[in-house]
């Protein structure tokens, strides 16, 4: 038996937000729409809004202006317990100080899913934990303690974590980050599989274009572009964000784009 997310997505609109502190804007009027079971990759160089985008939709920061609604809803109006119940959020950086094991931390997942009065099952629970650990490649971690686990295989518990509350919307900030090349491909497989709506930061240009349906490119805090891979990643769009030249071509194993760095050089229009 394979464990299955029970939720359906909703549209995601971002509308004219902004946001900024100290007198900076980080954020720009941005503005994006995530259909319904699509996965959006949120790209662009360090310290372009990327992460602070991301914690305006799962409501840690508050935009100065503009909306972020779910399924027609401004996110605002969501309870903390029916936000849980539809957002799940896997942060790039790791919890500190958890010196339970994998499954009692996992086991924390499947809170939003159950009311109070609702009898604990062990055995169910139980045995969702251990397919959504099967689905990461870490069940034969389920009993070491997260705090000794690699960075990478720490980052696959808490994708796993998010699973567990079946999520309609997930949002990932940089998921791939501390995975090795395998794991790369499996996490951002796994997520692409979940049919649900689904916005991660990214900084691997070749992976967003395999695997995102469209990706958000910023520029300064602004949207620089927005459409699908092969439609954004163009070799001058990309010289003009990143400031390195590239080469685009089709994939040989897939229609999506591949793209080739030009190593050690400077993009010659670059600003």
């Amino acid at each position: 038996m394979q464990y299955e997310l029970q939720t359906e997505s909703k549209s995601l609109t971002v509308s004219q937000i902004s946001w900024g502190c100290d007198g900076k804007t980080i954020i720009d009027d941005v503005s994006f729409e995530v259909a319904p079971g699509r996965m959006v990759g949120v790209l662009g160089p360090n310290g372009v809004g990327k992460s602070t985008l991301l914690r305006c939709l799962y409501r840690y920061l508050t935009p100065s202006q503009g909306q972020v609604a779910y399924g027609g809803k401004a996110i605002g109006k969501y309870s903390q317990r029916q936000f849980a119940r539809e957002v799940a959020v896997v942060l790039q950086h790791s919890p500190q100080g958890f010196q339970t094991s994998v499954a009692q931390l996992l086991s924390t997942g499947l809170l939003a899913r159950k009311s109070f009065w609702q009898w604990a099952d062990p055995k169910a629970d139980a045995n969702a934990i251990d397919e959504v650990l099967e689905r990461v490649g870490l069940l034969d971690k389920r009993e070491l303690r997260f705090d000794l686990l690699s960075g990478g295989e720490q980052q696959r518990v808490l994708i796993a974590r998010a699973l567990l509350q079946q999520p309609s919307l997930l949002l990932l900030d940089e998921p791939t980050n501390h995975l090795d090349v395998r794991y790369q491909i499996e996490v951002l497989k796994l997520v692409k599989s979940l049919g649900i709506s689904v916005v991660t930061t990214i900084h691997d240009l070749n992976l967003a274009a395999a695997f995102c349906d469209d990706v958000l490119l910023l520029e300064h805090g602004k949207v620089a572009a927005f459409g699908s891979p092969k439609e954004v990643l163009s070799p001058r769009r990309i010289s003009r964000v990143y400031g390195v030249d590239s080469q685009v071509d089709n994939h040989p194993q897939g229609k999506h784009p591949r793209i080739t760095f030009r190593y050690g050089e400077v993009a010659s229009d670059a600003h």
